[in-house]
């Protein structure tokens, strides 16, 4: 199961990923070719992911100081 954080982030990993089937249909892609367009995705996942785990530890940090 995919978990996203909000509405926006299903909207843009639904989009992202209907488009890569759409174009690996239309164009033919190979195995090869959707894996580097599935890489590029996993890889924006994990730089939000990395960005949303500091917030929220910043707002930890920030909670407990007080």
């Amino acid at each position: 199961m995919l978990i996203v954080n909000d509405i926006q982030d299903t909207i843009t990993m639904k989009n992202k990923l209907s488009s890569l089937l759409r174009r690996s249909n239309t164009f033919g892609m190979s195995r090869h070719d959707i894996q580097i367009e599935l890489d590029m995705i996993i890889t924006d996942l994990m730089i939000n992911e990395a960005r949303i785990e500091q917030e929220m530890q910043a707002e930890c940090n920030m909670q407990e100081a007080a």
